[in-house]
């Protein structure tokens, strides 16, 4: 499994993740995750894993996992890691070959669910590493917006 990168979607914590997940961690060198997720996944994993905050800026993740090739790398991130998520750009990068995708109930689905609003009824907008603007284009009278923004955004 060495050089493997699996990209997992987290849902609310480490704990409402699939028995694949948490596999994935179990066998990891290195687990890159948002602060967020650090302490549950502490917990959760209990192996010898590196537990790494996700680099600054979003770019550099490509470096560590250039730098870490011959380790079994898993990648936290939110929800459904291929919508407006890190995965498609990892897998752009190395290739699904290299590439392992795990994912979870997407943050999106879990906002529409808790304000009772049909998903397919609303704009899905991301402004995370975005210019804030471009949220423009979809405000519109009665229009329902879900917007991903970054941590403490």
């Amino acid at each position: 499994m060495d050089g493997r990168v699996t990209i997992i979607g987290m849902g609310e914590s480490a704990g409402d993740l699939s028995a694949t997940a948490c596999r994935a961690l179990a066998e990891a060198n290195l687990i890159i995750a948002a602060p967020r997720f650090q302490a549950s996944l502490a917990k959760q994993i209990g192996n010898t894993a590196t537990l790494m905050a996700w680099p600054r800026p979003y770019g550099d993740v490509f470096n560590v996992i250039e730098q870490a090739k011959n380790q079994t790398i898993v990648i936290c991130a939110t929800g459904d890691p291929m919508w407006f998520g890190a995965g498609s750009g990892i897998v752009e990068r190395f290739g699904l070959g290299r590439c392992a995708i795990i994912p979870h109930v997407s943050g999106f689905q879990m906002a529409a669910a808790r304000m009772g609003w049909a998903l397919d009824e609303c704009e899905t907008v991301t402004i995370h590493g975005r210019p804030p603007e471009s949220i423009l284009p979809y405000i519109y009278r009665r229009g329902r917006i879900l917007l991903l923004a970054e941590d403490h955004a």
